[in-house]
């Protein structure tokens, strides 16, 4: 069930990056979907560009979960400001 739930939300990120980025939804309805894309993105943050260029010192929680899935945005920040950053929020 675990390993179903983790592919479900990689396979949700793209629509939930695209929608949180959507620029032609109203204020609220936009602002929803950066606190859900985020929300499921920080879960799975690394901060860093690849697996091979990563802060190792600061693993998501997926990280103790389980074994990934990884999502990578690079810059400084807290983990919660970089899956604003990765989802494309304002």
């Amino acid at each position: 069930m675990r390993k179903l739930l983790l592919s479900s939300v990689l396979l949700l990120s793209p629509a939930l990056k695209a929608r949180a980025s959507d620029v032609t939804l109203d204020e609220p309805t936009r602002a929803a979907a950066c606190e859900v894309c985020s929300e499921f993105a920080v879960r799975h943050l690394r901060v860093g560009t690849s697996a091979a260029s990563y802060d190792t010192s600061a693993e998501p929680v997926c990280h103790y979960l389980s074994a990934g899935p990884y999502l990578y945005q690079p810059g400084p920040g807290t983990p919660e400001a970089l899956a604003r950053t990765w989802c494309g929020c304002p």
